[in-house]
């Protein structure tokens, strides 16, 4: 008998980017039994008991609940961990205090490059929180990123009216490539209606994805960067939508992991909202499409 404590994972639309988010999860807690990826509603129907909630949104739960963004960064790890680890055993890992150490540092050496120095430290300070693993990539039948994200479903726009705008531009590739009905582009809009603007994982950046069930004939991916802002939320402006159509469960991991890795360093970013070129952005893509191979 598995007598860990047992977890579930919400997200809004209980597919795409919660997926990536329970093998996150499942590396930092080994310790904790994950059983299932659950829409809001699903999760308020299921069966299974539990005794943690990992989700997107506040929800209302009797069982102790997390809420985490859907990409953690590694101060998030870090974060998470301590606030779990007082849930469960009532106490936490010492915290390391990284401004102070470099403080301590400054006194007796000179730093040439201080903010090099605090994200080195940072990192080793918050090693016991791994990095996303290759823990299957190399089923080589799931596509690369850039199987999904091409010329052709690469766009870059100065602005757009609004977020919902902004989704309908995002999606149009999709639409005429025939990968997803109309319908899907409005279950998207709706969503953020009814969940708000959980599709925007990082500053600057939104993926706006529905169900599989609402329209989507098969797997797709579509970027869409603008050189002005669009507001999905009044503290929320975004500048690159990346529209996701998963079409079952797992068939899309490989494709968003390397993309999650691509957005995990700010500067890739930066680059990519600067560029009006989009064989920058293509550039991006390839290398992350080949980063697992290296």
């Amino acid at each position: 008998m598995d007598d860990r404590k047992r977890a579930i994972v919400v997200c809004p639309n209980g597919i795409g980017i919660s997926n990536i988010l329970i093998y996150t999860l499942r590396e930092l807690f080994p310790d904790i039994l994950f059983l299932d990826v659950l829409s809001v509603r699903n999760a308020a129907e299921y069966p299974l008991s539990y005794d943690l909630v990992f989700s997107t949104v506040h929800m209302r739960t009797k069982a102790a609940l997390f809420v985490v963004p859907p990409i953690l960064e590694m101060q998030d790890k870090h974060t998470l961990r301590q606030q779990v680890m007082q849930e469960l055993y009532g106490y936490t890992t010492e915290s390391v205090d990284v401004a102070a150490l470099l403080k301590i540092i400054s006194k007796y050496a000179t730093i040439h490059e201080q903010d090099q120095l605090e994200k080195a430290l940072k990192s080793n300070v918050y090693t016991q929180t791994p990095k996303i693993t290759q823990f299957s990539l190399k089923e080589a039948e799931k596509p690369v990123l850039e199987e999904l994200l091409n010329m052709q479903t690469i766009q870059l726009q100065q602005q757009v009216s609004d977020w919902k705008e902004a989704i309908q531009v995002a999606a149009k590739p999709l639409v005429d490539l025939g990968t997803v009905e109309e319908r899907y582009v409005d279950a998207m809009i709706e969503a953020i209606e009814t969940n708000g603007p959980y599709v925007v994982i990082t500053p600057g950046v939104a993926i706006p994805h529905a169900r599989p069930e609402q329209g989507v004939r098969s797997l797709s991916m579509s970027l869409l960067k603008l050189d002005e802002a669009v507001d999905f939320a009044p503290d929320k402006p975004v500048r690159l939508i990346i529209i996701l159509a998963a079409v079952d469960n797992d068939s899309h991991l490989r494709a968003l992991i390397q993309l999650t890795q691509l957005l995990n360093e700010p500067a890739n970013i930066e680059e990519i909202v600067s560029t009006s070129d989009k064989s920058v952005l293509m550039e991006y893509v390839h290398k992350y499409s080949k980063e697992e191979a290296e």
